[in-house]
This record gives structure tokens, sequence and C-alpha cells, in this order.
């Protein structure tokens, strides 16, 4: 059955240790004359998203000081806090409960790309294919740095390499969607790591996707940009996206 709503996911609960000292939440820096996560928000919106999550850290009362309701970008906005911050896929994790039922969107606010309707092609192949995930595939220019993914002919992911000194793959994900078998595995999942007490350190949604793709669950993708995104987590590449995309 297919879920009546579709919600966007955004982990917001980083500490943003990679550039320094700022002097507020890092998803609120200005790239293009606009904070970041408002690029995120715009492509949501543009695919015809209004309900959102946002999982936030304690203390980054910032964002929704700023982001507020949602209101003055066409966007219901919510928030909640992250209960562990071992990595994105606990963030996303800590919506469980709003989005079990749910398709859910994937958009992470320190992540730039171009193409405006990227969310659309992800939906579209989800809607399409009736799999459990889809990946929006982008061309990869820092391996080091990216979950780096090959594909079939059909174009089913068939593995995911997290951030490999060396590689002859050259495309990455940068924005999924996925329905509830996804939501359900991911919750699982995590509570196996931290059973009895664990504590896991530096846990990527790609360790996710790796073991939902163990696990048999369907995984797709589909190219949604002709161009690599950037992610504005070190001060290198926070030049980078402001010489692309505007200070």
């Amino acid at each position: 059955m297919t879920p009546s709503r579709t919600v966007a996911v955004i982990p917001a609960a980083g500490q943003a240790t990679r550039l320094g000292p700022l002097t507020g939440s890092k998803e609120l820096l200005s790239i293009g004359n606009k904070p970041v996560t408002q690029h995120l928000l715009e492509k949501l919106h543009h695919a015809g998203i209004r309900d959102a999550l946002l999982v936030l850290r304690a203390g980054k009362w910032d964002i929704p000081a700023y982001l507020a309701d949602g209101g003055k970008y066409g966007m219901n906005l919510s928030y909640t806090i992250a209960r562990y911050t071992y990595g994105p896929p606990f963030s996303v994790d800590q919506a469980y409960a709003w989005v079990k039922d749910a398709t859910v969107v994937l958009g992470f606010p320190d992540i730039l790309f171009t193409a405006t309707d990227a969310f659309q092609k992800v939906l579209a192949a989800l809607s399409r294919i009736h799999c459990d995930v889809v990946l929006g595939l982008f061309p990869a220019d820092r391996p080091d740095k990216m979950d780096m993914v090959e594909v079939d002919m059909h174009h089913r992911l068939r593995q995911l390499v997290i951030k490999p000194g060396a590689t002859d793959l050259s495309l990455t994900w940068g924005i999924a969607a996925w329905g509830p078998a996804f939501t359900d595995f991911m919750h699982a999942h995590l509570r196996r790591l931290t059973a009895d007490g664990a504590t896991p350190h530096d846990v990527h949604i790609g360790h996710v996707l790796q073991a939902a793709l163990a696990h048999g669950l369907d995984i797709q993708t589909v190219p949604v940009d002709r161009e690599p995104y950037i992610d504005i987590g070190t001060p290198e590449d926070l030049v980078r996206a402001r010489a692309r995309f505007g200070a």
C-alpha cells in the first residue's frame, strides 16, 4: 500500500567541528545571499513537499528561531531534538514515530546542488518502481569524502563504498526517498547497534544502506544532476560553494 503522505526529514544535529569556531549553526551560513538550508527548502517545495521535520541537537536554537514554522518558504516545519548524536542515521531515526507510515524524503541542509527537480526525480522513481529506497545520484568529484555507488544495468544498487581512498567508481548519492520498509529496517538496525548500552561512533547513512542491501531490500538509483554537489562541511568547500552559488 502506497503511503498517503510524504515528509522530508532534515538531519541538523551535527557540531560542524571541521569548520572551526562559528557564531551560529552552519545550517544558517549565507550562500547566495540566503541561509544554506533555504536552498534545500526551496527544492523540497518545488517538488510539492510541504511537510518537513528538522532534527536538531540541543543548543541549535537559532535554526527554529530563524526558520520558524516555514511559512515564508511555503513549508510546514516541525522540530525535534536528537536523543543520540552518533551520526546522521540516529538523527533521521529520531523522526520514526512521525514518519513510520509515510514516504520519507531525505535532504541534507549543508549540501548544495544545482538541479531544481532532483526531489521530483527520486519520488517519481519510488512511485514507478515500487522499490524500498531510491538514491539520487550525482557525479562524484571528492570520492574520499563521499559514498561511492555501483549500479547494475537496471539502475539497482550493486554496492556502496564509503569514502574510499581510491576507486574507479564515478557516482555518489546525495538525496534519497524511501517507504516504510526502510524506515522500519533503519529503526531496528540502529537499536541493535545501541543494544546493551553500546555507543557506536561515526555511523553514516551509507552504513545503514549497506546493511539494508545485504538484508535484501530493493535499493534503486536515479541520476538527478549533471554537476557534483558541494558539502559545505569544511572551510575549503564553503569557499567552493560560495564561488558557485554566490556569497
